[in-house]
């Protein structure tokens, strides 16, 4: 059942990613801040499982989301917390390590 759960709030964060600028944004910003319960536990459970692919995606997914809120403690722990095992399939590292250059400040696109 947690997989399960996990593999929605993965599916609801990609879907929300790139609608986190423009004219939705607030809708998506929102829907993300009912679910940010759901979204923690989701990323708990995948560190706990060791579920590396996922914990990266969701993540890296939530990146925006933690930049625009202002929670850049939050964003850089849980990446800590996602990159830590360090195994994954590589480009979801490059994609992980990459939205982590940009929480310093650095304006990029990954």
């Amino acid at each position: 059942m947690r997989t399960r759960h996990l593999d929605s709030y993965v599916a609801l964060a990609e879907r929300a990613e790139p609608k986190l600028e423009g004219a939705g944004m607030m809708t998506w910003l929102e829907r993300l801040d009912l679910g940010l319960g759901n979204l923690r536990a989701a990323l708990d459970w995948s560190a706990q499982t060791s579920e590396a692919d996922r914990a990266l995606r969701l993540a890296s997914a939530l990146q925006r989301f933690w930049t625009v809120r202002g929670d850049l403690s939050e964003a850089r722990s849980r990446f800590e917390v996602a990159l830590s095992p360090g195994d994954g399939d590589p480009l979801l590292r490059a994609g992980a390590l990459c939205a982590v250059g940009s929480l310093s400040g650095q304006e990029q696109r990954c």
